[in-house]
Formats: structure tokens, sequence, C-alpha cells
């Protein structure tokens, strides 16, 4: 993979007020767990709550070789602390909230796409 991997991502919250972090991994024959490229998205609170949105994520670019018997992970989940400011689920300035409100992410696989940025290693010499 040379770029950034897109992500159509198809998932509804509670409350309104939500963060949506993506990370892709590269995982071994024995486990392992290696991050290669992710990307993060404060959603709209406008956006009714639990209504479906469609997000499209632009992940960082990488520049990374899955070798055979590894497998791709995508994680999605609701945010990444530190790395990330928190979103406490809460209206108002995120340094004045005083509250944290629990949220629960749904996402529709079957409407979500994962694109990633092949290479085309075959007119490549050695």
């Amino acid at each position: 993979m040379i770029g950034p991997p897109g992500l159509e991502l198809a998932v509804a919250v509670e409350p309104a007020h939500a963060d949506v972090f993506v990370r892709l991994c590269d995982v071994d024959e024995r486990g392992h767990s290696r991050n290669f490229a992710d990307g993060m998205l404060r959603l709209d609170p406008a956006v009714p709550a639990g209504q479906v949105q469609r997000l499209p994520l632009a992940l960082d670019p990488c520049f990374h070789r899955l070798r055979a018997g590894h497998r791709l992970r995508l994680q999605v989940s609701g945010g990444s602390f530190p790395r990330f400011a928190r979103n406490l689920g809460t209206p108002g300035a995120p340094a004045e909230a005083r509250t944290l409100w629990p949220q629960d992410h749904t996402v529709h696989c079957a409407e979500s796409r994962l694109t990633l940025p092949v290479a085309d290693v075959s007119s490549t010499t050695r």
C-alpha cells in the first residue's frame, strides 16, 4: 500500500456529540498487531442521535507491505485518548464540560467501504 487509505463508514451514534476513530493494523501469524494508519473525525452534533451517517475518513498516508499469512484489521472506536482530546458526549466547549456521557456507536458494515491504495509491483525490477 502506498498513499492514504480511505474509508466510507456508515455509523449511527448516541448521543449526537461523538467522535469516530479508525485504525488499520497488520496482524502477524502469532496475533501481534502493528498499527500503520489511522484517522479521526469529530461528528456534527446537528445530525440527530441514532441517524445513520455516511462518513468519509481519510487515514494517514502510509507505505506498508502486508506479508503473506498476515491479516488486515480495521479497528473502529469512539476515540484515541491521549492522541486526540476526549469527546465527553456533552454539548458545549470540551474544556468547560463537567460530566461524561456514555456513547454508543453502531457500525453498518454492509454500507461501509475500505479503499486501499495498492501499488502495482509487477512492473518493478529488482
